[in-house]
């Protein structure tokens, strides 16, 4: 949602922080990194989850704030600030590898991608089509027989990464509906490698291009959808349908959030000195944190590319300014670590949170109790889940992972 790589750079550990504003890239000896940036992922996590929390109480028929404008969108707000520091760290990470080196290793870029990313996203496939379906039998048994009606169709699907093309043919699978993100990523960075490597000079171009072209195409399948004639194919689905299903596809390829933290990347490596004397000033920290809580509230004309805008410039800001030691800013960082972690088990966390209130007779305490209750749970079980994952099993893949690294990281 991480990754992120969205999780390709974690952050933590005891070596020497290597603060933005000094030395704001990664030199022999010392490993990337931003201060700053883990604080963001630990927010974009927690939106992910507050915004599931009150989606999973109001499918269960409790009362909830999903109906709100804030709530109902700040998961999406989340997933695409986790877009924008992928876009961001990648893009870094593949600009120093090119100049110190003079290229980019594809195959350790992909090698280190599928460390990272594939261990925890198999496994949370493997929950999702295996074990949830079977254990969990009661509110959500239509989705379950959705996915036994499509079982083998929606699992070569994920398994082979298109789980968001997925999410738009097929009702959602329990438990593994939020893979549709890395889907976006690994598809995003099948190319970007590529486009960095061999147009570095046109790089800019090269993501101003792909952004219009995407937004072109959308408009193009729009205009042929009003003339389209529901023709059947040999397979049941007409000409309309399919063309439904490729302009929903485009929609939600959030191509622009990863290609606007490339932009940001880009910008910061080459321009950092102009751009941290206008970041630093007072009125730019208030003029970027007013527009930011204009965007969680209120919905208007262009709300998420705006967002997107204001998200880079919200990683540029973390990336120039010094974050202070404080216990809550090193608590996020912390969360910000295994947010990869928080971002992939918190749907079963918050079945098994959900399961606990119904057996227990808690959900009869009353309305506020309840969402309090159950909020609490809900957050402090995906935290526990997310703690056990990082550190009993994606640590192991962590350390592999770092065979492959040509720019040193901090895990």
């Amino acid at each position: 949602m991480q990754p992120i790589d969205t999780f390709d750079v974690s952050f933590g550990g005891n070596s020497e922080k290597v603060q933005a504003q000094t030395t704001p890239k990664a030199v022999e000896g010392n490993a990337v990194y931003f201060a700053g940036l883990n604080q963001l992922r630990c927010f974009a996590a927690l939106a992910v989850v507050v915004q599931h929390i009150e989606q999973f109480k109001s499918v269960l028929g409790y009362p909830s704030l999903f109906g709100n404008f804030t709530i109902g969108t700040l998961g999406l707000d989340g997933v695409r600030l986790f877009f924008v520091i992928s876009g961001f760290l990648i893009t870094y990470l593949l600009f120093t590898e090119m100049e110190k080196t003079g290229s980019i290793n594809i195959t350790k870029f992909y090698f280190r991608r599928a460390l990272r990313i594939w261990p925890l996203y198999y496994l949370t496939v493997f929950l999702g089509f295996f074990v949830v379906p079977h254990i969990w039998t009661t509110e959500f048994v239509a989705l379950r027989s959705a996915l036994s009606h499509n079982f083998n169709t929606e699992l070569i699907m994920f398994a082979v990464f298109v789980p968001n093309l997925c999410s738009i043919m097929y009702p959602p699978v329990i438990c593994a509906a939020q893979c549709w993100t890395l889907g976006v990523e690994e598809q995003f960075y099948a190319i970007w490698p590529w486009l960095i490597k061999f147009s570095k000079r046109a790089t800019v171009f090269g993501i101003i291009g792909a952004v219009l072209i995407k937004y072109g195409l959308i408009e193009a399948i729009q205009q042929l959808s009003s003339y389209a004639l529901p023709i059947r194919s040999q397979h049941g689905m007409d000409i309309v349908s399919a063309i439904s299903i490729f302009k929903t596809f485009l929609v939600s390829f959030d191509l622009e959030s990863l290609a606007i933290g490339g932009l940001a990347a880009y910008y910061f490596l080459h321009h950092k000195n102009s751009m941290g004397f206008v970041i630093q000033k007072p009125i730019f920290t208030v003029l970027l944190y007013s527009c930011l809580a204009v965007s969680f509230t209120c919905s208007y004309p262009f709300h998420e590319q705006i967002a997107t805008v204001l998200f880079a410039l919200l990683v540029l800001y973390k990336c120039i300014t010094v974050s202070s030691e404080s216990l809550f800013n090193r608590l996020c960082e912390h969360i910000g670590k295994t947010s990869y972690s928080l971002y992939m088990l918190h749907p079963i966390s918050l079945l098994l949170t959900f399961w606990f209130l119904s057996a227990t007779g808690l959900k009869s305490i009353g309305d506020l109790p309840f969402a309090i209750c159950s909020s609490s749970l809900g957050i402090a079980s995906s935290l526990a889940a997310s703690q056990i994952s990082f550190y009993c099993f994606e640590s192991n893949f962590l350390k592999m992972k770092k065979r492959f690294e040509i720019i040193a990281t901090k895990v």
